[in-house]
């Protein structure tokens, strides 16, 4: 019996030619989110392993949501499937992670999220998505 409901389907109304470059870089954002909260782990202090933990977690879900696309994802978290959602939020984790960055490996990852949040709201005024 199939489960109705379970995989939502992924707008590509942007451009064809575009998705699969955007789902990797944003693959490639969780991937890095998760360094990044592998890395404040790392630290020791009890500050930067709340941030690492929170990290850690909210990369692997944006790199699965990049994988398989469930209805509950789009459900709770709809702002991701947009232009503007998602830069929005590359952008403010991105300024938390720079704030806390204790090692230039850190600061480096902190800004590649900021400046990848600010191509994505850019990319938010081009389209009608």
């Amino acid at each position: 019996m199939a489960l109705p409901y379970i995989i939502a389907r992924r707008s590509f109304a942007f451009s064809r030619y575009l998705s699969l470059p955007l789902l990797i870089v944003n693959a490639v954002q969780g991937v890095l989110i998760l360094i990044q909260g592998c890395l404040s782990c790392s630290v020791g202090d009890v500050r930067h392993v709340m941030l690492g933990i929170l990290c850690i977690f909210v990369g692997f879900f944006v790199a699965l949501m990049e994988v398989v696309h469930l209805a509950a994802f789009r459900m709770y978290a709809a702002m991701l499937f947009s232009f503007f959602g998602r830069g929005l939020f590359y952008v403010i984790f991105g300024c938390i992670t720079v704030e806390s960055a204790g090692r230039p490996a850190e600061l480096g990852i902190g800004l590649e999220i900021v400046i990848v949040g600010v191509a994505f709201l850019g990319m938010s005024l081009k389209s009608k998505v």
